[in-house]
């Protein structure tokens, strides 16, 4: 987990963030492929920027369980063991909530609220760990608020981003209408890079 990193380490040290390619590394990966700049955008939108797919040339089925397995790893090792998650198929269901809304600001609330309507029960606190450690196994990104200004600094209505696209396709399938909220993940990690 990204906070343990330090703790292996003596003396001072700086971290250096490490992101899925990005859409210029992705036609670096690609340029002997011989594809034009927009098929390759689009079939970047669709399998994402994992260097392994990008080396490749897999169909979107092949590429989704490739990325399926990483996040399958990340999420049964670096979370669901390490935290002691006792209700898997509730956490994974907190997680596929968070995916179908990527972009869009939440609270943690709303998952009680929206899981409370199909007759689940989960604590708001159970959703910010959740969310926590989401973030500290590099899954998902926490985009803060900018207009933050008295009590509205106490509100949770942040955006979350995944570390790549296709983990929203692997899990959900691929879907043209969340094309959008994919674009506007794509840009938010252009900008942080």
């Amino acid at each position: 987990m990204s906070s343990e990193i330090s703790t292996y380490l003596t003396g001072r040290y700086i971290s250096i963030p490490v992101f899925t390619l990005s859409f210029a590394e992705y036609l670096d990966f690609k340029k002997s492929s011989g594809g034009s700049e927009k098929e390759l955008l689009n079939e970047y939108i669709r399998t994402g920027g994992f260097p392994i797919v990008a080396l490749g040339n897999f169909d979107d089925r092949s590429a989704y369980q490739i990325v399926e397995g990483i996040y399958t790893s990340v999420i049964t090792n670096d979370i669901s063991r390490r935290h002691s998650v006792t209700n898997i198929d509730l956490f994974n269901r907190v997680v596929k909530y968070i995916v179908e809304n990527v972009g869009k600001s939440f609270s943690a609330n709303a998952i009680v609220k929206f899981l409370k309507g199909e007759g689940r029960s989960l604590s708001v606190e159970a959703v910010y760990n959740y969310l926590e450690w989401l973030e500290k196994a590099f899954v998902i990104y926490r985009c803060q608020r900018y207009d933050l200004q008295g009590k509205s600094v106490l509100k949770t209505q942040e955006k979350f981003y995944l570390a790549d696209a296709s983990l929203k396709y692997c899990i959900m399938g691929f879907n043209p209408k969340s094309i959008a909220s994919m674009l506007e993940n794509i840009v938010y990690f252009e900008l942080l890079r």
